[in-house]
C-alpha cells in the first residue's frame, strides 16, 4: 500500500511535460573600442547582431540591426530579439537541438 502511494504521488512528475519556450529578448551589453583598443566614448554606432548555428563558422540563422549609442565609458546596451530584423526569427530558432554563437559586427 504504501508503494502504491508512493508511485500514486510520484506519478504527476513523471507525466508532466515541460515545454520550452525561447525568450523574447536577449539582453546584451558590450564596449566599443577602436582598432587600437580604445573606447569609443560618446559615439552613436550601427551594429549587426547575427546568431550562427553549431558553431562560429555556422550558417546565420537569425540576423538584425541596432542603432545604439556609447555613454563615457564606450558601453553600450540592447535587446537581441528588438532590433531590425534582416534574417530569421528568434523565436524561431531551435535552441534545444543546436548550439547558436553570438556575432556582433
Amino acid at each position: 500500500m504504501r508503494t502504491f502511494l508512493t508511485m500514486l504521488l510520484l506519478l504527476p512528475l513523471f507525466a508532466t511535460v515541460v515545454l520550452a519556450q525561447s525568450p523574447p529578448y536577449i539582453n546584451y551589453q558590450g564596449v566599443a573600442r577602436d582598432r587600437d583598443g580604445a573606447v569609443l566614448q560618446d559615439q552613436a554606432l550601427s551594429l549587426r547582431i547575427s546568431l550562427l548555428k553549431d558553431g562560429p563558422t555556422g550558417p546565420i540563422s537569425f540576423s538584425e540591426r541596432h542603432q545604439v549609442v556609447t555613454n563615457d565609458f564606450g558601453m553600450f546596451t540592447l535587446r537581441i530579439g528588438g532590433g531590425e530584423l534582416r534574417q530569421g526569427a528568434l523565436d524561431a530558432l531551435d535552441w534545444g537541438q543546436h548550439g547558436y554563437w553570438l556575432q556582433v559586427e
